[in-house]
């Protein structure tokens, strides 16, 4: 049963009022921690006791004592405090802002029962609850403490980015439990910077002190789940396999929201425009804005996977190779399941489906009819792929699109018409809403633009086999899983085989489920001897369901196809051995993307998202199209880029890629083939950069 929080109903187990809320809390108290013993403790730990004593035999006893002041340093740095009064006050601001800014903050009972109940096996056994939630906006923090408390919980020390570590606002987070750490670990003092971090993190757990971080390392700007940073989860798990520690419980949770505070600057920062620098005045100016903003922001959905044992989980999947390597996968598996955990228990909100109905019809608007069944039947389609969405009465779907399209204010447009008519005003900010329930059809997706390959490239062909439509639906995976987290990968590991192995086996598993609900569904036919048809024998579903499946990923294919574009476009003529500022190269891709949108010869402007670019640039990297190169210009590491060594001899090769990739793409009757691109575009987007090789 869902819950609004944010309203005066108290929960079953909230008895008292005021500060009485904090009497039982379940959990280690923070409150009274000795948080000098904590600081001594991480100081003194074996590593960085060795780390000193290396040094000193290395430069003597005076680089000894600088290293020892500098661990001081880091190390009070990190150190944290939790004040009941502090965070009482915040309790009930946050509660005041948020009743002002939202229409409501939504849980579900039975997951928060779960929740208690493992949080007071871990408290009964000593251990620590690693709370990972998934990271999209500022707002998180102050939405996930809210729920902890509200539960009656011990609130857990959250690992918090130093951008944050503003004048007051720093000071009142690390009284709240934050304690800040680097963005990046690198640098001339990064190892004992690690050790010091990594000692700290063990030092919490050993007293069975609650951890919160999030497991994609930063707010995802799509909507979308980002590929998972396992640094912190490596310090957590590390004491475990060390066996300094006994055990902790993971507990993944999902946050949604039906409008994103941030949203609006998430689409600047992806179209090039320079992330603004937090400062105090930024985030009072944002927070004054969306609470007086009219109307509400909408809901935000809260919901928590089941917790799992760190040691149970390892227990369960062997490390056959005990190395660095060995531990590397194991980290990478349970990292995994995280976030597969995320995406199973996210909830769908309406302003989801109304974007993504908005995002993946064709034609230029939507009328409100058809609007509102479409919503219907997205709805019933995501609950029948397993998915959650937020329930509404039936009958009341139109209250329900007409709410949502309220809160998508600027990024919806209506028409008033013989009747009413909407129409994106904002792609790119409007895709972070279709992108929040991708996972949901991601490898149904992925089949039916491999199927349409075959479709377009074969027109007279009947049916493809299923070992053909294998093989090219594993391309696209590999060259998309930047983009996206497949489903029930984790399980499927092989944790003593490599990456692709592990890669692989998962793709093998995915592909046989997504296929089987697609026949199951008749979204595909096989023929009598079990091959796939090309051509269904009722076009009518076929054009509905697969026409949506096709357009949730084409997005994302054509923003590969763009960098390939404009690599050809650079390294043509003669300049096959040229270099590029990456940063350079995607602003400029950026514009020739835009003119090449105008004159239609690209079907999607959320193709032009600076993430998307930047995978596919990280994806030819791992395919050897390109190569990174960093320069040092004037002290500063800059990132620059070539062609790979074979595409310098062979560029027919990228040409291929090219070819591969445009053969995957939605294909419009404007379309021209990249030979036949006004060379005065070309030629004026790309400005020659003059490093050469």
């Amino acid at each position: 049963m869902l819950v609004d929080i944010l309203k005066d109903k108290q929960l079953p187990y909230e008895k008292e009022k005021g500060w009485d809320k904090w009497k039982h809390i379940i959990g280690r108290d923070v409150f009274n921690l000795n948080w000098n013993d904590v600081l001594e403790a991480t100081k003194s730990n074996q590593i960085i006791e060795k780390m000193m004593k290396a040094e000193m035999e290395k430069n003597g006893k005076e680089a000894k004592q600088k290293m020892k002041h500098q661990v001081h340093d880091m190390a009070y740095g990190l150190t944290t405090s939790c004040s009941s009064t502090l965070l009482y006050g915040a309790y009930t601001i946050a509660e005041q802002l948020g009743k002002h800014t939202f229409s409501g903050l939504y849980v579900d009972e039975q997951e928060i029962e779960n929740l208690r109940e493992t949080a007071k096996k871990a408290a009964a056994e000593g251990k620590s609850l690693i709370l990972l939630p998934s990271h999209k906006s500022h707002i998180d923090y102050m939405a996930l403490h809210y729920l902890y408390l509200k539960a009656g919980l011990s609130v857990p020390m959250v690992a918090a980015g130093d951008n944050l570590e503003l004048p007051l606002i720093g000071r009142l987070l690390k009284r709240s439990g934050a304690f800040f750490i680097r963005r990046s670990f690198g640098g001339e003092d990064g190892k004992i910077y690690t050790a010091v971090v990594a000692s700290f993190i063990q030092e919490l757990m050993k007293r069975g002190i609650n951890l919160e971080f999030f497991p994609e390392g930063g707010r995802s700007r799509t909507g979308k789940l980002l590929v998972p940073k396992i640094g912190m989860l490596s310090m957590c798990v590390n004491p475990i396999l060390q066996g300094i520690v006994r055990d902790a419980y993971v507990v993944p949770i999902s946050v949604q929201y039906d409008r994103l505070m941030e949203g609006a600057d998430y689409a600047h920062e992806l179209l090039g425009s320079k992330k603004q620098k937090e400062s105090v005045s930024g985030l009072f100016g944002a927070l004054k804005e969306k609470v007086t903003y009219t109307p509400k922001m909408g809901s935000i959905q809260i919901r928590i996977a089941e917790g799992f044992s760190i040691s149970d989980y390892i227990k369960n999947r062997e490390i056959s190779d005990n190395s660095r390597k060995g531990k590397v996968m194991m980290m990478r598996s349970i990292a995994y399941r995280v976030l597969d955990d995320i995406n199973k228990v996210s909830c769908i909100n309406p302003t989801s489906l109304v974007g993504t109905v908005m995002l993946t019809t064709r034609g230029r608007g939507v009328s409100r009819e058809e609007l509102i069944r479409k919503v219907e039947w997205l709805s019933d389609m995501i609950e029948k792929s397993g998915g959650h969405c937020v329930s509404w009465p039936e009958g009341h779907t139109a209250d329900v699109v007409d709410e949502s399209l309220k809160v998508l204010s600027g990024l919806v447009e209506a028409h008033q018409l013989l009747q009413p008519v909407y129409s994106v005003s904002n792609h790119l900010e409007l895709s972070f809403y279709r992108n929040m329930l991708c996972h949901v059809f991601i490898e149904r997706s992925t089949i039916v633009a491999a199927l349409h390959s075959f479709m377009r490239g074969n027109p007279s062909d009947k049916f493809v086999t299923k070992e053909q439509l294998t093989e090219r639906t594993g391309r696209l995976s590999r060259i998309l899983r930047s983009e996206f987290v497949f489903a029930g990968a984790t399980g499927r590991m092989i944790l003593g085989g490599t990456k692709k192995d592990a890669s692989e086996s998962a793709l093998v598993s995915n592909f046989r489920a997504a296929l089987d609900h697609l026949v199951a569904h008749k979204i595909l036919e096989l023929d009598e001897n079990d091959n796939v048809k090309l051509f269904p024998t009722d076009p009518q579903l076929w054009s509905a369901e697969f026409t949506f499946l096709c357009m949730l990923i084409w997005p994302f294919i054509e923003s590969y196809w763009l960098v390939l574009a404009g690599l050809l476009t650079v390294f043509s003529k003669g300049r096959t051995h040229s270099i590029l500022q990456e940063s350079v190269f995607i602003s400029q891709l950026q514009s020739f993307g835009l003119m090449l949108f105008h004159l239609g010869n690209l079907n999607f402007h959320e193709s032009l998202s600076k993430e998307s670019l930047t995978h596919a640039l990280s994806t030819y990297r791992e395919f050897g199209a390109i190569e990174k190169r960093v320069i040092d210009v004037s002290g500063k590491n800059i990132n620059y880029m070539s062609l790979g060594d074979k595409y310098h001899s062979e560029y027919s090769k990228l040409l291929e890629l090219e070819d591969e990739i445009r053969g995957f793409r939605r294909m419009g009757r404007f379309q021209k083939a990249l030979e036949a691109f006004p060379e005065e575009v070309a030629r004026v987007a790309f400005q020659p950069q003059q490093a050469k090789l």
